[in-house]
């Protein structure tokens, strides 16, 4: 798990500085933005390098520059990242935002609140699946059963927004192998 969070360090590191001279277009942080939102719509079109990159400087700003792009981050949960022709890179996350997301969030940035945000308010499955998924890597085990469920049970949660969060814990719950506790 460790060597893990090292390996995330090091792509985060060299999305924000190696991969400039492949995407000049993408220079900072208001440009990264900019550029995935053009891009949303068509992201499995979008060149893999400046998409590694803006997700890059995205990251590094909200770790490094105490900037907050959380929201943001979660919102490109469903920002799928293709490339025609090439397999996945080892560690490759087919959705970019989740890799950066357990990254901040293990450096203890407080990710879980905007996570549980994009579960209950999102219409797209995607997004909510990977905010469930990215919850579970960055708290393991029951634990984040445990705050799914605590989050359902709050009596000013809308009934829909009940619904999503019951479903994100029972995924979360698939992939959990022991028996949690209420």
């Amino acid at each position: 798990m460790r060597f893990k969070c090292i390996y995330v360090t090091i792509v985060l590191l060299l999305a924000s500085a190696g991969f400039s001279q492949e995407c000049p277009k993408v220079k900072n942080e208001k440009l990264a933005v900019q550029y995935l939102l053009d891009k949303k719509a068509h992201n499995t079109e979008a060149d893999r390098y400046c998409v590694d990159h803006s997700f890059g400087i995205l990251g590094t700003a909200t770790e490094l520059k105490n900037k907050n792009y959380i929201k943001f981050l979660v919102e490109m949960l469903d920002f799928e990242r293709w490339t025609p022709g090439l397999s996945m890179e080892a560690g490759e996350q087919k959705y970019p935002a989740m890799d950066v997301l357990v990254y901040l969030q293990r450096s203890g940035k407080n990710v879980a609140p905007y996570l549980i945000n994009g579960i209950k308010e999102s219409d797209s499955e995607v997004l909510r699946t990977n905010a469930a998924l990215t919850l579970y890597q960055g708290i393991p085990g029951c634990a984040t059963l445990t705050l799914l469920s605590r989050e359902a049970e709050k009596e000013d949660v809308p009934y829909e927004q009940k619904l999503r969060l019951e479903a994100a814990a029972k995924k979360i719950n698939e992939i959990v192998n022991q028996p949690c506790k209420s």
